[in-house]
């Protein structure tokens, strides 16, 4: 069985980093959802505010609110895939390393590169897992498992051929 410490690591770095950037992203979006209710009443009371402002305020403000929720949700969403492929890293690390790049990936283009940093130790360790190489097994020799030796006759038997073709086409141009 093969130790994978490599992935292990990158894998719980990424989920400590992930969760902490989950909780800020929380904190993140409570604060533009507070400040939107507040913001708003604060703004309306100051007699220097135009509708135009009010309107650009409402405007971006209404863009940010859901967007910030829809990344948090989404951040919180994705623990759930990383936890499972950890739970797999040994038995079914070919799962695991898929869910890895796949989560890795969209927590990348979903937070719009701000989950940079886990969404690369994320595709790295799926690469890892994707890579790594069975063990070789005694009772079975490296070209076995790789299917070389069939390869190995097939190239062989095409060489004897060759020869013996040569060698006839030798006989013929020495009788003539």
């Amino acid at each position: 069985m093969l130790k994978r410490t490599g992935e292990l690591v990158l894998s719980i770095i990424g989920l400590s980093v992930h969760g902490f950037m989950s909780f800020i992203a929380l904190v993140f979006a409570l604060q533009i959802h507070f400040l939107f209710g507040v913001g708003r009443n604060f703004a309306e009371a100051d007699p220097l505010v135009t509708p135009e402002d009010l309107y650009a305020f409402d405007l971006v403000l209404g863009v940010l609110v859901p967007f910030t929720w829809f990344v948090t949700i989404l951040q919180f969403l994705a623990i759930v895939p990383v936890a499972m492929a950890l739970y797999w890293y040994r038995s079914k690390s070919k799962r695991a390393g898929i869910i890895f790049i796949v989560v890795g990936a969209l927590s990348i283009i979903i937070t719009v590169g701000l989950g940079m940093l886990y969404g690369g130790l994320y595709v790295a360790a799926g690469i890892m897992l994707l890579v790594r190489k069975p063990p070789l097994r005694e009772d079975r020799p490296v070209e076995n498992i790789y299917g070389a030796d069939k390869r190995l006759r097939e190239i062989e038997e095409e060489q004897m051929e060759r020869k013996e073709r040569f060698e006839e086409q030798e006989k013929t141009d020495e009788r003539t």
